[in-house]
């Protein structure tokens, strides 16, 4: 066991998503889905041994207890079983807003899982790592590779050849407080209630074989257009759902507005929203300082510029 380990672990966002689950205790995908890891917005874990005082987890620096504690503690048991019972300490910090659909949960169970892994001297592989992260959080598997990443209904996941050299994403943040349901709870009710998931499994796993030929070569309008029809596949789900999910905001549906008009304008750019508020666009470099102004005029005035993104990685060890 290692005296302490500091990792850090990127975003990623679903081109191709991932809506409900085929097995549940092993999160099985019921579809493949394609993502983009970015740089910029991260999570940093920390976990080392002290003197006493037994397991404690800060999130933001705020002591976590009850039902929240319970979750990491059930997680943090597949590495050790008897963690409680050691003298141990993990921060971590989001440097991304928490529950707010900016996908935190995937950088953080990402960061988490690497730094229990280095931890507890690489008590699993690659693989074995794979299949307990998706115990606490079936996207963080994503956030474990660099660039574009396959994740099948297999629960493997693998790099896709790409070079989107060009491409920028700008994060909107149209509300960074903790969404009103988990996507966990929100996408379990549309596998039970929704008439459209069966569909919705069906098209999206065509798209995300759509999307790997769009993806090498590199064509951007094409990823642009199948990625907003993956995030409308999505959507449909939640609102065809007992009881209906939306997560959207007025100023999230204006922002899409104002991206179908910037298209017809000539400005390549394209939307996806996953379980929150808050929107990314998918822009080509030349045409980001047109996005931002035009941003800007219409109020739009907290977003972040990423990029592709480099995997989850091990910072500090000792």
């Amino acid at each position: 066991m290692k005296q302490k380990v500091v990792t850090r672990a990127p975003i990623n966002i679903a081109l191709c998503k991932y809506w409900g689950k085929r097995e549940e205790d092993k999160v099985l995908p019921s579809t493949e889905s394609i993502s983009l890891t970015l740089d910029g917005l991260y999570t940093q874990t920390s976990i080392e041994q002290k003197e006493n005082g037994g397991f404690v987890f800060y999130l933001d620096g705020i002591k976590q207890e009850g039902e929240e504690l319970d979750k990491i503690v059930r997680f943090c048991s597949l590495f050790d079983p008897n963690i409680l019972k050691k003298n141990i300490q993990v921060r971590s910090l989001n440097h991304v807003p928490t529950g707010a659909g900016l996908a935190s949960s995937a950088s953080g169970f990402a960061a988490l899982s690497l730094a229990l892994n280095v931890f507890y001297e690489h008590r699993y592989s690659f693989e074995e790592l794979v299949a307990i992260t998706r115990q606490g959080s079936g996207s963080a598997v994503r956030s474990l590779l660099e660039g574009f990443v396959s994740w099948s209904r297999d629960g493997k996941i693998k790099s896709i050849a790409s070079s989107p050299k060009d491409l920028r994403v700008l994060a909107v943040v149209v509300d960074e407080h903790k969404k009103h349901i988990s996507s966990r709870q929100a996408m379990a009710i549309g596998v039970k209630t929704s008439s459209f998931y069966p569909t919705f499994v069906k098209e999206n796993q065509e798209l995300a074989q759509k999307m790997k030929e769009a993806l090498d070569p590199f064509d951007f309008e094409r990823v642009g257009r199948l990625m907003e029809k993956s995030t409308s596949l999505m959507h449909k789900v939640m609102l065809t759902s007992h009881p209906k999910v939306d997560y959207r905001q007025t100023r999230s549906k204006e922002l899409l507005a104002l991206t179908q008009n910037l298209r017809e304008k000539q400005v390549k750019v394209y939307a996806t929203m996953d379980a929150g508020p808050n929107v990314k666009l998918f822009v080509e470099k030349e045409h980001v300082k047109i996005l931002e102004n035009v941003l800007l005029q219409h109020g739009f005035d907290h977003y972040i510029l990423l990029k592709a993104g480099k995997k989850a990685e091990v910072i500090y060890c000792e």
